[in-house]
C-alpha cells in the first residue's frame, strides 16, 4: 500500500509536469497573441482573464464531479478539456479570432481547475497528516523539469510553423496536454468516499468562520492573486520597457522555476518549522517582490521580482494548502476544496482581466500598490489566527490545570 501511494504521487508530480509546461507557455504567449488580435490594446491581457474565469467556473462542480465519479475521471475530463482548447488557440491564430482565443482560454481553465486537484488526491493518498505537506510540495516540484525544457520545445515549434507567429507555442501546449493522460492512466487512487460512511457534514458557514480555514482560503487568494496580476502583465511591461520575447519568456521561465524549485524543500520545511512560519516567509517575499519591481524597468528588476514573487506564490499556495487540509472532515472535502479554489480564481480572474487595465492607464506602480493591499490583507488574516490560537492553547491549558 505504501509504494502505491508514493507511486500516486510521483504520477501525479509527472502529471503536473505536463501541464505546467503548458500553462507557462499560455502565460507567456497569450498576452502577445491577444496584443495582436484584439480590438483594442487594453484588451490584450483579457485572454488570460478568461484562463482565470474558467477556472473559477469549474472548481466547485470538478469537486462534486470527482466526489461522485473519482479524482481519475475528473482528471481525465479536464486533460480531455486541455486538448479542446489547445486546438482552438490555434485556429484563433490563424484565423485572427480574438474572442475565439478568448473561448480557448475559457476551456484550458477546465485544465487547470482540475490540475489544482492534484495535490489533494496526493495527500489523501499518503495518509498521514504529517506527510500531507510533503506530498503537496513533492507533486508540485514535478514541474521543474517542464519549466526548464518548455521553452526550447516552444521554440522549435515556433521556427517550425513560421511565419504564423506563436502558432507553435499552442502546437507544442496540446502536444503535452495528450501526454499528461499518461501518468493519469496508471493512477491508482482510493475510490470515492461512499454516502452513509463519510462521516457528519458542517454547514459551509460554520466551517469559515474557523480562523484556521480563513487563514487557508486567505493564503490561496493571496498567492493566486498577487501572481496572475503581475505575472500577465510583466510581458507587455516590458515590451512596453524595450525587451524582446526571448528576454521576457526568459524572465516567465526564472519566475516558474521560483514558483516549484522550492517544492524540493518547502514540504519538509512545513513538517519541520510549522505551516504559519512558512506562510510568513512567503509574505516576506512578496514584500520583496514588490521593493524589487519598484526599483526600475530593467531586465534585472523584473528578474529580481518575479523569482521572489515565485517563492512567495509557493510557500503561500503549499502552506495554506497544507493548512486547508486540517479544517474539513471526510464528508466536507469536495465543498471546502472546492470553495477554496473557487474563491482564489474568482479573484485571479479580477486580477488578470484588470492587469491590462491597470498597466495601460496608470502604469507599473498601480500594480505593485494593489500587491501591498494584497500582502496587508494575509498578513492580518494570518496574524489574528496565529493570536487566537495561542489563545485557545493557553485555556485549554489553564482549564487541564484546573
Amino acid at each position: 500500500m505504501l509504494a502505491t501511494r508514493n507511486f500516486n504521487v510521483w504520477l501525479l508530480s509527472l502529471a503536473q509536469g505536463f501541464h505546467v509546461a503548458a500553462a507557462m507557455t499560455a502565460v507567456a504567449v497569450s498576452s502577445l497573441v491577444g496584443a495582436q488580435i484584439a480590438p483594442d490594446a487594453s484588451m490584450a491581457t483579457l485572454p488570460n482573464a478568461m484562463l482565470t474565469v474558467g477556472v473559477a467556473l469549474s472548481t466547485i462542480p470538478l469537486s462534486y464531479f470527482m466526489k461522485r465519479f473519482s479524482r481519475k475521471a475528473g482528471f481525465f475530463l479536464g486533460a480531455f478539456f486541455g486538448l479542446l482548447s489547445f486546438t482552438a488557440g490555434t485556429v484563433a491564430i490563424y484565423a485572427g479570432w480574438f474572442w475565439l482565443l478568448c473561448a480557448a482560454s475559457l476551456l484550458q481553465g477546465v485544465y487547470q481547475a482540475s490540475v489544482l486537484y492534484y495535490r489533494f488526491a496526493a495527500a489523501e493518498s499518503v495518509g498521514e497528516e504529517r506527510q500531507r505537506g510533503i506530498a503537496i510540495s513533492l507533486v508540485q516540484a514535478g514541474s521543474i523539469l517542464a519549466v526548464i525544457a518548455a521553452p526550447a520545445g516552444v521554440k522549435a515549434m515556433n521556427i517550425a510553423l513560421l511565419p504564423t507567429e506563436y502558432a507553435g507555442a499552442y502546437v507544442f501546449m496540446f502536444l503535452v496536454a495528450l501526454l499528461a493522460f499518461v501518468p493519469l492512466a496508471f493512477l491508482r487512487l482510493p475510490p470515492p468516499i461512499e454516502e452513509g460512511i463519510e462521516g457528519i457534514e458542517r454547514p459551509l458557514v460554520h466551517i469559515l468562520r474557523q480562523p484556521k480555514t480563513l487563514t487557508a482560503l486567505t493564503a490561496n487568494i493571496a498567492a493566486w492573486a498577487s501572481m496572475v496580476l503581475l505575472m500577465s502583465a510583466t510581458p507587455l511591461s516590458m515590451k512596453h520597457s524595450g525587451h524582446g520575447f526571448d528576454v521576457s519568456t526568459g524572465v516567465i521561465q526564472l519566475h516558474v522555476l521560483g514558483m516549484y524549485v522550492p517544492s524540493l524543500f518547502s514540504g519538509f520545511l512545513i513538517a519541520r518549522f510549522g505551516v504559519m512560519k512558512i506562510l510568513f516567509a512567503g509574505m516576506a517575499f512578496l514584500g520583496l517582490t514588490i521593493w524589487s519591481a519598484s526599483l526600475g524597468h530593467g531586465v534585472h528588476h523584473y528578474s529580481a521580482a518575479l523569482l521572489a514573487l515565485g517563492i512567495s506564490w509557493n510557500f503561500l499556495f503549499i502552506g495554506g494548502s497544507t493548512l486547508l487540509t486540517e479544517t474539513y472532515h471526510d464528508a466536507e472535502r469536495a465543498k471546502v476544496q472546492g470553495i477554496n479554489e473557487f474563491t482564489g480564481f474568482t479573484v485571479s480572474a479580477l486580477a488578470a482581466g484588470s492587469a491590462g487595465v491597470l498597466l495601460v492607464t496608470f502604469g507599473w506602480q498601480s500594480l505593485l500598490l494593489v500587491n501591498l493591499a494584497i500582502l496587508a490583507l494575509v498578513f492580518v488574516i494570518s496574524l489574528w489566527y496565529v493570536v487566537s490560537e495561542r489563545g485557545r492553547q493557553k485555556l485549554s491549558v489553564m482549564e487541564t490545570n484546573d
